[in-house]
């Protein structure tokens, strides 16, 4: 006869004593066509540390396996594999008989969705448009982290007017980007996926630290001596004994440091170049699977969407200035929804009132 809801106990494991270990074993079996749970869990005063047992027996006699598990703060995980035992229901019941196969690919710009989140029949000078963006593997299948790179664009090549999306990326598989509708008219709508999650992924953990990614070879002179040192920005690191060139105005926190010349000081520095050699050649060591994360189809894809082109409707301002509401250029100004826009050979800020050079004396 088989044994049903009852509480047992183990050999050697006291049970009714507050704060000592306790046994609770459940077995449903010895009836053909049923399957149950046994459990035995320990508790103590922080929460249950011990073991879950999974009875999946579909014929006469018992079939458990047993699969460890670590402490739980709450009784959710607890309530969760009790709740296969037979005559018991939990909202949040796991049913293990919905296992299926499946297979969950790198992020597809052929199948990932691009949505408009603005009505294209009202958007006017000024506006700020929105669109979704929803990850999609190649099986069409949705992502559930974020981490893609995206670069995306409203343009007319007529008026030369551009405004680049700024992405929010909701680490779900989904982002959303905003524009800035800078110039009444038609334009077109460009969204590209740059590098996928596992790209960048691979850039940040395996290539290169973010911040010493790119690197420049600096210059020291001073009389007849000639001295190289390479440099990089840095923000989130720490150095010691480098040469230091901060900038607030132009980088905020972030400081542009050099390796110490041989014999020279810091303050002969007289010019930079950037050392794209040395990246290429970091790049030509990648194994082949790691290089194809940088090349099509898996990187820089158009992506194809149902809206391409929309009409900014109104009238833009006769002097062109739409600078009057932004603030004066300072460090770590707040965050704007848009960066600004280009229109004609001028770049229009949104961040702050940018001076605008017209003569190369200035």
């Amino acid at each position: 006869m088989g044994i049903s809801e009852r509480q047992q106990s183990i050999p050697g494991v006291d049970r009714g004593i507050p704060g000592r270990q306790q046994s609770i074993l459940g077995i449903d079996r010895g009836r053909q066509g049923y399957s149950g749970t046994a459990t035995v869990n320990t508790r103590d005063k922080q929460g249950y540390s011990g073991k879950a047992t999974v009875n999946n027996s579909g014929r006469q006699g018992t079939s458990i396996k047993t699969c460890p598990f670590h402490r739980v703060e709450d009784t959710s995980f607890y309530k969760l594999i009790q709740s296969s035992r037979r005559n018991q229901s939990y909202n949040n019941s796991w049913n293990v008989h919905d296992g299926h196969r499946g297979s969950m690919g790198r992020t597809s710009a052929i199948r990932t969705d691009v949505v408009m989140q603005t009505d294209i029949n009202y958007i006017h000078f000024g506006d700020v448009i929105t669109v979704r963006v929803v990850a999609r593997d190649i099986n069409g299948r949705p992502r559930i982290l974020g981490g893609d790179l995206w670069r995306a664009s409203i343009y007319n090549t007529a008026r030369r007017f551009a405004s680049m999306g700024k992405v929010i990326d909701y680490n779900n598989g989904t982002y959303t980007i905003d524009f800035y509708a800078g110039s009444p008219g038609v334009v077109d709508l460009e969204v590209v996926l740059v590098l996928q999650r596992e790209a960048i992924k691979y850039q940040n953990d395996v290539f290169r630290p973010t911040e010493k990614r790119a690197s420049w070879e600096g210059v020291f002179r001073s009389s007849n001596i000639t001295e190289t040192s390479r440099c990089v920005l840095v923000r989130d690191s720490t150095w010691m004994d480098k040469c230091e060139f901060p900038h607030s105005k132009a980088l905020g926190k972030t400081i542009f440091v050099c390796d110490l010349p041989d014999s020279l000081s810091c303050n002969t520095l007289t010019s930079i170049s950037n050392l794209a050699s040395e990246t290429y050649a970091d790049m030509m060591k990648m194994d082949g699977k790691i290089k194809k994360l940088f090349k099509k189809p898996n990187a820089a894809q158009v992506l194809t969407s149902n809206v391409t082109q929309f009409i900014i409707r109104g009238k833009i301002l006769l002097n062109g200035n739409d600078n009057n509401n932004v603030p004066e250029c300072d460090v770590d100004l707040p965050d704007p929804t848009s960066d600004g826009y280009w229109l004609g050979t001028r770049w229009h800020s949104l961040v702050c009132n940018a001076k605008q050079w017209n003569d190369v004396a200035e």
